[in-house]
């Protein structure tokens, strides 16, 4: 039965997308697949809950997982793959006939003429001695070439050599498969042998001296022709294995003979990610014999250690021969600095070369001439490790590769005390490949333009320099490597060292513009304020300041890399928090000036610029709070009312906006500093809204509504500065569904927020009843009350409340063809009016589709006015709000924040939609039912993404559709349909008899819910208040 790889399936899949020129989507993809493998038996397997099988799952892993992306080997856009050069060089270096070898080996093992083979394999191997079976090398005739190469990569050779390992080690091997452990298996069953056998290995080769091994046959797998003084041995031996294979059966145990040389390496020699060996270090791992004794469950609990660190662990181990789990015995050796040297675990080497170093990009942080640069890209040097293991010679004899290129190199070469012809193990080459793929998935080499197609990077401008050689000489001295637990005040004082370099070595005409434009201890100057100071246009200012910028990373003592990765380390990223003072310098950026600064001031560009990276690399909590302003507020306290605590006000900003913790917190600081809210005993209050706002903010506490006068009195006790007056006769317009669109008259003299209205759910159906009775009635129009009554002798619409029908014919009948027509007190409707109903919905449609971004219902709201001149429309708000409702049910947009949209297509490319669904679907495997925001944040958390709970809301709708699961709003299922609201059923699961934190550790192992979400639920503000007295004026 067949059993594909995600692995197996790349070079396939390489070669039908190589045959797409216009590129192939995944579906065609799994297409083509199948025609070429031709899967059976496993592969096509229905999943649980699925309509695919497990071969297309794996086809679709491929794009889930970045499989091919990563690797560089393709593209992929506008949701198809397309090849790259990396993936055609791949595919050149491919044996297609290998291929076809693993594609059908399992296949074979079935067949008439494998058996035959076994038959002759059998013949040959009665005639062999049996400790000649060990020194049998693997080849290509038995084996398959990605087999044996994976093998010798771990010095694997002989068959000897390939027993001594056990499944699990075999396991841990750089490309060994599930296939490639049945070709094994199946090819150690011709010698009747077994992985795992280390100790039948050594004592056969003990046994070997005792039994003069010419003399020893193997006769259908069974020694025979032995004197008795051989028989006798050899029993012994065969006890022995008995004996110590059943110590060896549960954990494998290295004995001191047995020492690997690498256990007495420290864990700085490795070549480490920065994370990976900050976390073994707080782990007091030293040595890699300390490291293989800790199991992979308990190094995942460690802080900060995650999959890609255990990944990156396994990997090296592997090519040590180690793995994970390991037991050692006299572990560590007493005096292990002696023990090191006096046995000789470790041949003398080199002196070893630190990770920083050998992962320094020499053509992006060294000043080289074009010409070096050119014979480095053609020899494919990027890295110090990558130069450092060749000769002087074999460089002076590629082309055009010079002796002054050399000496070029070696001034380098001295400022890191290096040297050629240094051997790096083959650690190195697993490094080299995570700094290609970190380097293509952050663009840190992003100083580079496309001419021709190739790939040139833009140097250093020499005229910008007082003395460009001097200013080269002294940048190549010993560059200063952050270290990821320096202390932020530290870098900062090396960053201001690093920019006074910067001033010092810049001529005054660039020091001068270097501080206009970054407000860099001086006022910031525009382009054509800074024209006119030099006498120039403000577009050769702009080319003289990408001088500047392009140099920058060439410029100081600080390695770029390292500061790069010190930011990368750091989870909250706020460079205004984490540098005071040099922020300080960096004067604030007037915005009505032309500025493109997103943050306070241009510190967040100066250091992209000096990191070498694009515009926008760091995501610093700056930048994602810059559009935080009123109108998010409004959307925020429209939703909450005031009087929360802290900690729930912060996960309603998470939840609103897809912010982390940190920027949540930042926020709520910012508003804080703006003087938008006030904190009181760890209680948030709004401070500025308007009255239209604020009375809608009171009436969330009301679901029943409130008389006006009760309105304005608490309106009056509140800290915004609005005020109400109780003595009036009428209410205050701000309390009136004319002025105020939040709100409905749901009684007399009392209001209500329209969102609470219960009938709003059925508007369209109400709308329709109230018109089909007019056509009965044959007439045009009618007193709404007298209606009215006709419809509630109708059971089905006996409980209609005559204000909830009033506020729904009044705000959403225009757009329906059903006219509110009343003027003061005549409450009168009707089928038509002078002015054509407006087709508000598809015009909406039109708006958004066209704006291609994100927009707001203000912004919809004003380009509805100014294409329509009509006065029909113009305070219709809450007929815009049922149509952005409307097309969000049908799927057309997307709601992205309480008040901002975007149109379908650019809203489902916000993220990976299937990974968004796997991982889903887990969630959904593991609970009866889960809440927008629960996905919210379990998605945000584990694919690093931003996005808020109605962004998923408006997501998890198509899914459902796409998948048949079962969609309400806040709820998602695909084991039943809600039949009750989310509220109400959570209630109901409570037990009184159990605490708060009892009573949600009960229910979230049933349903995806959040702790905030649920303490709202059980959360409620009692306020009782005596309303009879301000009725008595009604």
């Amino acid at each position: 039965m067949t059993n594909f790889t995600e692995f197996e399936l790349i070079p396939f899949s390489l070669k039908v997308i190589l045959n797409a020129p216009d590129g192939i989507e995944t579906k065609h993809l799994i297409i083509e697949l199948r025609k070429l493998m031709n899967p059976n038996e496993e592969d096509l397997e229905i999943l649980s809950n699925r309509s695919d099988d497990k071969f297309s799952q794996k086809v679709r892993n491929l794009k889930s997982h970045k499989t091919l992306e990563n690797k560089g080997f393709v593209e992929f856009y506008n949701n198809k793959f397309f090849i790259t050069k990396e993936g055609v060089k791949y595919l050149d270096e491919i044996s297609w006939e290998d291929l076809d070898k693993m594609h059908t080996s399992i296949e074979e093992k079935k067949s008439e003429n494998f058996i035959t083979d076994i038959k002759f394999k059998k013949d040959k191997l009665n005639k062999m001695n049996y400790f000649q079976i060990l020194d049998l090398e693997i080849k290509k005739e038995d084996l398959s070439q990605r087999l044996i190469n994976s093998l010798m990569l771990h010095g694997v050779n002989t068959i000897g050599d390939l027993i001594k390992h056990n499944h699990k080690q075999l396991m841990s091997f750089r490309n060994f498969s599930k296939t490639s452990l049945e070709e094994v298996e199946n090819h150690l069953n011709y010698y009747n042998l077994k992985l795992g056998n280390q100790l039948i290995y050594d004592d056969c080769l003990k046994g070997s001296k005792a039994l003069n091994n010419d003399e020893a046959d193997v006769s259908d797998h069974v020694l025979k022709d032995f004197d008795e003084d051989e028989m006798i041995q050899l029993e012994k031996i065969t006890k022995n294995i008995i004996a110590n294979s059943k110590e060896t059966q549960t954990k494998e145990i290295i004995s001191e003979s047995e020492v690997n040389k690498n256990l007495f390496k420290k864990i700085d020699e490795l070549y480490l990610s920065v994370r990976t060996l900050n976390c073994l270090k707080n782990e007091n791992i030293v040595y890699v014999g300390d490291l293989i004794q800790l199991t992979e469950n308990y190094l995942l609990k460690s802080n900060n250690f995650g999959r890609k660190s255990l990944d990156e662990l396994k990997e090296i181990l592997s090519s040590m021969s180690l793995y994970l789990g390991m037991e050692l015995t006299n572990w560590p050796p007493d005096n292990i600095n002696d023990e090191i040297l006096s046995k000789n675990y470790l041949i003398k080497k080199q002196d070893v070369i630190n990770t920083e170093i050998l992962s320094i990009n020499i053509l992006k942080s060294w000043m080289l001439s074009v010409r070096t640069i050119n014979c480095l890209n053609s020899l494919n040097i990027k890295y110090i490790g990558d130069i450092i293991e060749l000769s002087e010679n074999y460089l002076l004899n590629s082309n055009n590769f010079g002796r002054k290129s050399l000496e070029e190199i070696k001034k380098y070469f001295n400022q890191y005390k290096l040297s050629f012809n240094y051997k790096l193990d083959s650690s190195w080459i697993y490094l080299r490949e995570k700094l290609i793929h970190e380097d293509k998935l952050s663009e840190i080499n992003s100083n580079h333009e496309d001419i021709d197609g190739k790939s040139k990077l833009i140097r250093a401008k020499k005229s910008i320099f007082k003395n460009f050689e001097t200013s080269r000489e002294f940048n190549a001295q010993n560059k200063i490597f952050i270290d990821v637990n320096l202390k932020t005040i530290d870098v900062e004082k090396l960053i201001i060292q690093d920019i006074e370099i910067i001033l010092s070595q810049l001529n005054i005409k660039y020091k001068n513009l270097f501080k206009y434009r970054y407000a860099y201890l001086e006022e910031f100057k525009t382009l054509e304020e800074a024209g006119i100071i030099y006498g120039v246009t403000r577009e050769r200012i702009r080319q003289l300041e990408k001088y500047i910028n392009r140099s920058l990373v060439y410029i100081g003592l600080i390695d770029k890399n390292s500061l790069i990765k010190y930011f990368a380390n750091k989870e909250n990223l706020s460079f205004h928090k984490f540098f005071p003072s040099l922020s300080e310098n960096f004067r604030k950026l007037p915005r009505n000036k032309g500025t493109h600064d997103i943050g306070k001031n241009g510190l967040a560009n100066f250091m992209e610029n000096f990191c070498g990276v694009k515009e926008g690399f760091f995501k610093t909590t700056e930048r994602v709070l810059s559009d935080f302003d009123t109108f998010k507020l409004q959307d925020i306290f429209l939703e909450t009312p005031s009087g929360n605590d802290g900690e729930s006000f912060l996960e309603i900003i998470q939840d609103y906006y897809g912010y982390d913790k940190f920027s949540a917190n930042s926020a709520i600081e910012l508003m804080v500093e703006k003087k938008l809210i006030k904190i009181v005993d760890n209680k948030i209050y709004a401070i500025k809204m308007n009255k239209n706002l604020e009375v809608a903010h009171i009436l969330l506490n009301y679901p029943d509504g409130l008389h006006w006068k009760e309105i304005s009195k608490l309106g009056n006790n509140s800290y915004t500065e609005n005020k109400w007056s109780t003595n009036r006769i009428m209410a205050d317009p701000s309390i009136s569904m004319n002025v105020n669109n939040f709100i409905y008259l749901s009684n007399k003299g009392t209001h209500k927020l329209l969102k609470f209205c219960k009938e709003l759910k059925n508007k369209e159906k109400i709308i329709s009843i109230f018109k089909n009775t007019l056509k009965e009635l044959n007439i045009e129009q009618d007193n709404l009350e007298k209606i009215y009554g006709k419809i509630i002798e109708v059971d089905e619409f006996k409980d209609l409340n005559y204000y909830d029908v009033r506020a729904i014919i009044k705000l959403f009948g225009e757009d329906k063809g059903l006219f509110y027509l009343g003027k003061s007190r005549a409450q009168v409707i009707g089928l038509v009016k002078k002015l054509v109903p407006n087709r508000l919905k598809e015009r909406i449609k039109e708006i958004i589709i066209n704006e291609q971004q994100e927009i707001t219902v203000e912004e919809i709201n004003n380009k509805l006015h100014r294409v329509n001149e009509n006065a029909t429309l113009e305070q219709n708000y809450n007929s815009l709000v049922n149509s952005l409702d409307d097309l969000v049910e049908e799927m057309v947009i997307f709601r992205i924040n309480p008040k901002t949209y975007l149109n379908f297509n650019d809203a489902i490319n916000l993220c990976d939609i299937i990974e968004v669904k796997d991982c889903i679907e887990r969630l959904l495997f593991k609970y009866e039912f889960v809440i927008s925001s629960f996905i919210r944040e379990k998605i945000n958390e584990e694919l690093g993404y931003t996005l808020s709970s109605y962004y998923y809301e408006s997501l998890c709708r198509k899914l459902a559709k796409d998948n048949s699961w079962h969609h309400s709003p806040n709820y998602l299922s695909n084991k039943k349909p809600k039949k009750i609201g989310t509220h109400k059923y959570i209630k109901n699961l409570i037990n009184n008899n159990l605490s708060n934190g009892e009573n949600y550790l009960m229910i979230s192992k049933k349903i995806g819910i959040s702790r905030m979400y649920f303490n709202n639920i059980t959360y409620t503000k009692n306020i009782e208040l005596d309303t009879d007295w301000v009725h008595q004026n009604d």
